[in-house]
């Protein structure tokens, strides 16, 4: 499983260097963020949805319920934060620290389903993955730097933030796990981007772009038919 990790080194590195300039950015990001959510979300129905349907055949309709769950859990952590710190600054620390995790944990896991798609045959979506994820990855960065620059002033914190993608390819290539419970972890994987997506990456109201939006969409499903045709 090299070719997934060195995908996932190379994603790392741009990330890397990406989040020294995300703050020049600010001018152009909810543009960028839109064409990165339509892009996004039009990925994870029309390419992670699908592969829950293989693990429909080991796990039944349970799939879709451990996927229920994986966005259920990050959304009642949320809320935790948002009703039981009642202090503004120690909630303000809360929902920062909530997002930036639920990030991280994002990228670490498209770092797995990343080795996911090269385990189970599909070589060519994991190739393609990489657009949707690369856009995903940078515009993450961009909100991030909305909520809180200084989260990611050190090098360390840099080191952890773009390294954590990597990281998931690494325990995705070297972990040995059996199909029902590699179905499982990916259903809960999905559960937890599509909240990731809706609630804490798409642009809400007037910061939308729609246009932009609708070119991600549009992008992705071409990329679906040059799939369609090549394989």
């Amino acid at each position: 499983m090299i070719i997934p990790i060195l995908l996932a080194l190379f994603l790392s590195i741009i990330h890397f260097f990406f989040e020294s300039y995300a703050h020049h950015l600010k001018k152009i990001d909810f543009s960028f963020i839109s064409f990165s959510s339509g892009l996004f979300i039009t990925y994870i129905f029309l390419s992670l949805f699908p592969e829950l349907l293989t693990g429909h055949s080991l796990l039944g309709t349970n799939v879709f319920f451990i996927a229920l769950w994986g966005f259920i859990l990050f959304h009642i952590l949320e809320q935790y934060v948002f009703k039981y710190i009642e202090d503004d600054r120690n909630k303000l620390k809360g929902i920062i620290g909530v997002r930036t995790s639920a990030f991280f944990i994002n990228h670490v896991v498209l770092g797995l389903a990343l080795v996911f798609f090269f385990k189970t045959g599909k070589i060519t979506l994991g190739y393609f993955s990489i657009v949707p994820i690369f856009s995903h990855i940078l515009s993450s960065s961009l909100i991030i730097e909305h909520l809180h620059h200084r989260v990611r002033e050190t090098l360390l914190g840099r080191i952890i933030s773009s390294g954590s993608l990597l990281l998931g390819a690494i325990i995705g290539s070297i972990a040995i796990i059996p199909g029902p419970i590699y179905y499982g972890l990916f259903a809960f994987m999905t559960g937890v981007l599509l909240y990731i997506i809706i609630r804490d990456t798409m642009p809400t109201f007037k910061q939308g772009t729609p246009k932009y939006f609708l070119t991600g969409v549009i992008l992705y499903i071409l990329l679906l038919f040059v799939e369609s045709i090549i394989v």
